[in-house]
Parts: structure tokens; sequence; C-alpha cells
């Protein structure tokens, strides 16, 4: 009886199984496939969405590494533009403050032989002068004596009663002086202007010492 009763209870106990089995499947199978197929969607809509975004980050990749190139090559191009106007600038300048230096050295060349020609010209003109002088000089001292000489002959007249005025012997003075004024180069209107200016004096002194002055 026992064994029987055991019987029973098993096979009542598979039954009460199989009826939770039964129950659970229509009751949980269902949810569990749609929690499986939501699982098993997630995953693919991330293992889909982690290759997406792998490729773009490989697109990305690329295109930076392109942009990178792009921008070492306008680099490169900028560095040569820069080198090669900044060789340029350098070239200007060089020539610039060539061109300067060359004026610079013209115009200090122009000036040293401006102020060599002038002190040449100034100690030519200096001896000239200095020449002037002396013959100035000498023309006064030996005016000076001539003066001397007529006053004598002036107060000589005087006493002997004789005219100041000699016209013969003037005339004949000049003619003479003339002659040598024309051997000598001198001009001959001024020789001769000078001259009677002198004669004229002396007989006006040869006057005064007539008169009673005395000079």
């Amino acid at each position: 009886t026992m064994l029987e009763f055991t019987l029973t209870g098993f096979l009542f106990a598979i039954v009460n199984f199989l009826i939770l089995v039964a129950l659970l499947y229509k009751f949980l199978h269902k949810p569990l496939l749609d929690v499986l197929d939501k699982r098993r969607t997630t995953i693919e809509g991330a293992q889909k969405a982690a290759r997406a975004a792998q490729a773009a980050a490989e697109t990305l990749k690329q295109d930076c590494e392109t942009q990178i190139a792009g921008m070492e090559e306008d680099r490169d191009k900028l560095l040569t533009e820069a080198r090669r106007e900044a060789a340029a600038a350098r070239d200007e300048v060089l020539d610039k403050a060539r061109h300067e230096a060359e004026r610079e050295i013209a115009g200090l060349k122009r000036d040293w032989e401006r102020k060599e020609r002038e002190a040449t010209e100034d100690l030519q003109l200096a001896e000239y002068r200095s020449s002037i002088d002396n013959i100035d000089a000498a023309l006064v001292h030996l005016l000076a004596e001539r003066f001397k000489v007529t006053k004598a002959v002036g107060r000589y007249k005087a006493a002997a009663e004789l005219p100041p005025a000699d016209p013969v012997r003037e005339e004949i003075q000049i003619a003479r002086l003339r002659l040598m004024a024309e051997a000598a180069g001198l001009d001959l209107a001024f020789t001769e202007k000078f001259l009677r200016f002198i004669v004229a004096e002396v007989i006006h002194h040869h006057q005064r010492i007539a008169e009673g002055e005395h000079l």
C-alpha cells in the first residue's frame, strides 16, 4: 500500500510538474523570448552602432590625415613662399643699401674734390693776392719816393722862379712812358690817364710850393 501511495504521489508530482511547465511555458516562454529577442536586438544594434562608430572614426581619421597632409603641404608652400619673399626683401634691402652707400660715397667724393679744388683755387688766389699786395706796397713806396723828388723839384722851381708846369717836358715824359707801357703790354689809355693824373698832382704841388706852402 505504501508503494502504491508513493507511486501515486510520484505520478501526482509529475503531473504537477508538467502542469507547472505548461503554465510556465504559457505564461513565461513568450515574455522570455521577447526579452531574449530584445536583448539580441539591443546587442545587434549596439554592435551595428559600434561598427558604424568605428567606420565613422576611421573615416574621420582618414579625413584628419588628409587635412593634416593638406595643412602640411600648405605649410610647406607658405614656408617656401615666405623664404622666397624674405630672400627677395633681403636682396631689395641690400640693393637699396648698396645704392645708398654708392650715392653717399659719390657725394663724399664730389665734396672732397670740390673742397680740394677750392683749396687749390684759394691757395692760387692767395698767391695772386699776395703778389698784388707786394706790388701795391712797392707802388706806394715808389710813388712816395717820386713825390719826394717832385717836391724837391717844386722847391727848386720856386727858388729859381720857374713856372710850376713844363708842358714840353710833360708831353715828352708821357710819350716815353707810353712806349714803355706798350712794350710791357699795359693798356695805353689807362697808362696815359694815370700818368696825366700824377703830372697834374705834381703841378698842383709845385703851385702850392710857389705860393709859399711847406710840403
